[in-house]
């Protein structure tokens, strides 16, 4: 079953965001869906987990409607 989070390292210091990302995200569930911000996840937490990322996707919302738009996005350093 796969397992969605949404905001997960918001206020994790650097080092529990590693043993996060390491420890639970990579055996939480078969499928880990996580919806970070563009500051929680970065060149670091990338690196920490490239071997285990299927795609990205890059959600925007569209100021001038209601609308969001979904893109897969290549995670470039």
């Amino acid at each position: 079953m796969p397992l969605i989070i949404d905001t997960p390292l918001a206020r994790i210091d650097n080092l529990n965001r590693k043993s996060i990302i390491q420890n639970y995200y990579f055996n939480a569930s078969n499928q880990v869906i996580v919806l970070p911000t563009d500051s929680e996840f970065g060149a670091n937490e990338y690196e920490i987990a490239k071997d285990k990322i299927a795609q990205f996707y890059k959600i925007e919302t569209i100021s001038i409607n209601p609308n969001i738009n979904v893109d897969k996005y290549s995670f470039s350093l």
